[in-house]
Protein backbone atom coordinates (compact mmCIF):
# COMPACT_ATOMS: atom_id res chain seq x y z
CA UNK A 1 0.00 0.00 0.00
CA UNK A 2 1.37 3.38 -0.96
CA UNK A 3 1.49 5.54 2.19
CA UNK A 4 2.19 8.86 0.49
CA UNK A 5 0.11 11.51 2.27
CA UNK A 6 -0.59 9.28 5.27
CA UNK A 7 0.23 9.77 8.94
CA UNK A 8 0.46 6.85 11.35
CA UNK A 9 0.20 6.25 15.08
CA UNK A 10 0.41 3.18 17.26
CA UNK A 11 -0.57 2.44 20.85
CA UNK A 12 -0.06 -0.41 23.30
CA UNK A 13 -2.85 -1.23 25.76
CA UNK A 14 -3.41 -3.98 28.33
CA UNK A 15 -6.49 -5.14 26.43
CA UNK A 16 -8.50 -3.90 23.46
CA UNK A 17 -11.22 -2.25 25.59
CA UNK A 18 -8.75 -0.41 27.83
CA UNK A 19 -9.25 3.36 27.87
CA UNK A 20 -5.67 4.10 28.89
CA UNK A 21 -2.53 3.58 26.82
CA UNK A 22 0.35 1.62 28.29
CA UNK A 23 2.74 3.10 25.73
CA UNK A 24 2.85 4.70 22.31
CA UNK A 25 5.17 3.41 19.59
CA UNK A 26 7.09 5.95 17.58
CA UNK A 27 5.99 5.25 14.01
CA UNK A 28 8.30 6.04 11.13
CA UNK A 29 7.20 5.79 7.53
CA UNK A 30 10.48 4.56 6.07
CA UNK A 31 9.27 4.23 2.46
CA UNK A 32 5.88 5.72 1.69
CA UNK A 33 5.89 4.41 -1.89
CA UNK A 34 6.60 0.84 -0.72
CA UNK A 35 4.32 1.06 2.33
CA UNK A 36 7.15 0.38 4.81
CA UNK A 37 6.96 1.54 8.41
CA UNK A 38 8.99 0.99 11.58
CA UNK A 39 7.75 0.90 15.16
CA UNK A 40 10.01 1.66 18.10
CA UNK A 41 9.88 2.19 21.86
CA UNK A 42 12.68 3.82 23.80
CA UNK A 43 14.39 1.95 26.62
CA UNK A 44 13.04 4.34 29.27
CA UNK A 45 9.50 3.57 28.13
CA UNK A 46 9.97 -0.19 27.92
CA UNK A 47 11.60 -0.35 31.35
CA UNK A 48 8.40 1.11 32.87
CA UNK A 49 6.09 -1.52 31.33
CA UNK A 50 5.15 -4.37 33.65
CA UNK A 51 5.57 -7.96 32.52
CA UNK A 52 2.56 -9.38 30.70
CA UNK A 53 0.64 -9.58 27.47
CA UNK A 54 -0.59 -6.44 25.74
CA UNK A 55 -2.27 -5.57 22.45
CA UNK A 56 -1.27 -2.97 19.88
CA UNK A 57 -2.45 -1.58 16.61
CA UNK A 58 -1.20 0.75 13.90
CA UNK A 59 -3.64 3.45 12.79
CA UNK A 60 -3.23 5.04 9.37
CA UNK A 61 -4.77 8.44 8.67
CA UNK A 62 -5.05 9.61 5.07
CA UNK A 63 -4.76 13.24 4.01
CA UNK A 64 -8.59 13.11 3.64
CA UNK A 65 -8.74 12.16 7.37
CA UNK A 66 -9.89 8.60 6.65
CA UNK A 67 -8.73 6.34 9.49
CA UNK A 68 -8.03 2.63 9.21
CA UNK A 69 -6.28 0.00 11.30
CA UNK A 70 -3.45 -1.46 9.20
CA UNK A 71 -2.02 -3.95 11.71
CA UNK A 72 -2.96 -5.27 15.12
CA UNK A 73 -1.36 -7.85 17.33
CA UNK A 74 0.05 -8.85 20.70
CA UNK A 75 3.11 -7.70 22.60
CA UNK A 76 4.73 -9.94 25.21
CA UNK A 77 6.78 -8.06 27.81
CA UNK A 78 9.27 -10.05 29.89
CA UNK A 79 12.06 -9.07 32.24
CA UNK A 80 15.44 -9.16 30.53
CA UNK A 81 17.74 -12.03 31.32
CA UNK A 82 21.03 -10.64 30.00
CA UNK A 83 22.26 -7.25 31.17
Amino acid sequence: MNLTGYAASSAVRKHAASTSKTAEFTVGITSAAEGSITLSLGSTITSDIKNGRYVYDVLLISNANIKSIAVEGMVLVRTGITS
